[in-house]
């Protein structure tokens, strides 16, 4: 039976390839393969190329040095504190539960055969290998030391590290689909137990992590304007000193032990000593397998029903018969009866992400805002006024660039419902615009949350609520020759602009991926996070993060070119005043690229033609 097994597997990753190699007829697809392969190639090749050419692409030696002393201990106890939060995070919110993936002729085909359940379940598990395997590779190439063997060495501890992950998932989602087997009493005794235990991990982690951290501030740090290099290594030196025999690490050793052949094999290649740091993460690999495999759960009736919705694409109905009579009355904005359909599709699009109208959505983060700006004013935390504007122009900068990739209400997920979009009557064009709409509108409110907490915290401290340093804004507001209170108005009038083109360009990137790329694009609302799609998520980052830089060089050289005559050539200072038409002068170039994105997007979705393609996208 377990050759019948590896036939299946076999066969289905032999599937798999031979239909991205009949892809290639398409133009698209073969052109994206072969600029993209240039890419890999170009800088895989780097080092037969010729010694003249100063790419590194991996960690460079420097860094390689560093990991094998004090500044890799460092960093394994950060990693390992870093998968402590996460994994109390992950159990504590059963989000994704079921990971064990067969597609409806699998279950209709292995089901009924006389295969042990311990087969059937490894058959699972070791469908995820050929995704995990590219992730691996990916990875690996960004992370790769010069010499074959630390590569070598490289590869194998993320393959341990990525398959582990993928075990760890599927071992969480059979375990809670097991809870949903028992009755209600004792369902939730083991569920209260589990958030007991995760919320004493949690709880000793802060204590411990609090202990070192007191321990470590009561030393005075080294001078860092002599020599940062020396004063960074010394703060490490001192932080293992104090962290590396502290219960801290004590309680974190399974998870340093876990990521030692990766600092190891970095720093140091393939030995004796990097044989002996993989006993025990092989041991937790193999006990995993086990565990996953001896699990009691029916997840027969579970994949079967999470196969079903997905070729189905039920989620948004279920979710919607799941909220409370009142909560189905929510709309985003009132739509009228008759208007123009791109409203009514963008007013679609919003509502799949949240139903809560755009003026309370606003409001209640701004109220809960303005609570926590009370308490400097009160004078309860005073030093809070920083880290707030911090947080808000890390608010103002992020979403942006990157939360329009995240946004999935748009062609992503409209996609897989063609036969219905094809009736709306909009042209390619404005059918695009339409689609890209939506989550432009929710990035653009996240952005300007972010202007109202800046704005705010400058304005308590410019009225005097909170006795704040204002050197650094008046330096500034000098060196630009303006007031300082226009200095903050001047600055956002500039940000609005861009950001709202660096929206649209990271939205109509998306979606003209998706129209030129749907089998390479993974297509639907939910997108997959597990171990087996992180190779597939970070070749489209990649290969987006790249076309979208380029996307924003043209504004950028504009602004640059403006700034050099006039500072450069005619000698002019540089005033806050420019500020709003610099900005503008620099939205001006990237909107025409959207411009031409907006096009080639509607272009793209006149001449699609509904094709098993499009059902590739869902994998």
């Amino acid at each position: 039976m377990l050759r019948a097994l590896s036939f299946v597997l076999v066969r289905s990753v032999r599937g798999r390839l031979v239909q991205m190699a009949r892809r290639l007829k398409d133009p698209r697809y073969l052109f994206g393969a072969v600029v993209g392969g240039g890419w890999i190639l170009f800088w895989v090749s780097r080092g037969f190329i010729g010694r003249s050419w100063n790419f590194q692409f991996g960690p460079p030696p420097e860094m390689l040095e560093a990991a094998a002393g004090p500044i890799g201990q460092a960093g394994q106890l950060g990693i390992a504190i870093f998968l402590t939060v996460i994994g109390v995070l992950w159990w504590a919110v059963p989000f994704g539960r079921n990971s064990l993936e067969f597609t409806e002729p699998e279950l209709h085909l292995l089901l009924p055969s006389p295969i042990k359940r311990r087969m059937l379940i490894q058959y699972g598990v070791l469908k995820s290998q050929p995704a995990i395997l590219i992730g691996v590779a990916i990875s690996s190439f960004f992370m790769r030391p010069g010499t074959l063997l630390g590569s070598a060495a490289v590869v194998v501890s993320l393959w341990i590290f990525f398959t582990l992950w993928d075990l760890h998932a599927k071992g969480r989602g059979l375990w809670y689909a097991r809870l949903d087997e028992m009755s209600r009493s004792a369902s939730w005794s083991k569920q209260i137990l589990l958030w007991v235990v995760l919320f004493g991990v949690l709880l000793g982690l802060a204590w411990s992590g609090f202990q070192v951290a007191l321990e470590f501030v009561a030393v005075p740090l080294p001078d860092f304007e002599t020599d940062t290099g020396e004063a960074f290594l010394e703060v490490a030196e001192r932080f293992v000193a104090i962290a590396w025999t502290s219960p801290l690490a004590w309680a974190l050793t399974p998870l340093i032990w876990l990521t030692r052949p990766l600092v190891y094999g970095v720093s140091r290649g393939i030995d004796f000593g990097w044989f002996a740091t993989l006993i025990f993460p092989v041991a937790i690999l193999i006990a995993h397998n086990e565990w996953v495999v001896r699990s009691q759960a029916r997840f027969e009736e579970t994949a079967l029903a999470q196969a079903k919705k997905r070729s189905k694409d039920a989620t948004e109905g279920m979710n919607f018969w799941r909220r409370t009579r009142a909560r189905r009355n929510w709309v985003a904005f009132p739509l009228r009866a008759a208007g123009r359909p791109e409203v009514a599709l963008l007013w679609k699009n919003i509502m799949l992400v949240q139903r809560l109208p755009l003026i309370i959505a606003f409001a209640w983060p701004s109220a809960l805002f303005g609570l926590v700006l009370l308490l400097p004013i009160m004078g309860f935390i005073p030093w809070l006024v920083v880290p707030l504007q911090v947080v808000g122009l890390i608010i103002m900068a992020i979403p942006p660039l990157f939360n329009a990739r995240a946004s999935r209400n748009d062609f992503r997920g409209d996609l897989l419902r063609l036969e219905i979009m094809r009736t709306l009557p909009l042209g390619g064009v404005r059918m695009f615009v339409a689609e890209v709409a939506a989550p432009v509108v929710m990035v653009m409110l996240q952005a300007l949350f972010g202007v109202l907490i800046f704005v705010s915290v400058d304005a308590i401290v410019e009225l005097g609520l909170v006795t704040g340093g204002m050197e650094v804004k008046q330096d500034l507001a000098d060196y630009l020759n303006v007031h300082r209170l226009a200095l903050v108005p001047l600055a956002i009038a500039a940000y609005v602009p861009v950001a709202l083109v660096v929206t649209l360009l990271t939205a109509c990137l998306e979606n003209v991926a998706a129209l030129a790329f749907p089998g390479w694009v993974q297509l639907g609302t939910a997108k997959k996070q597990a171990a087996a799609k992180f190779g597939q998520h970070m070749l489209v980052f990649m290969a987006l993060s790249i076309v979208m830089f380029a996307g924003l060089l043209p504004g950028v050289l504009t602004v640059g070119a403006i700034l050099a005559v006039q500072v450069l050539a005619w000698g002019a200072p540089l005033s806050a005043w420019e500020l709003p038409l610099l900005g503008l002068a620099g939205a001006l170039p990237v909107g025409a690229v959207v411009v031409a994105l907006a096009i080639l997007g509607g272009n793209l979705w006149d001449r699609l033609d509904p094709s098993a393609e499009l059902l590739a996208g869902r994998n």
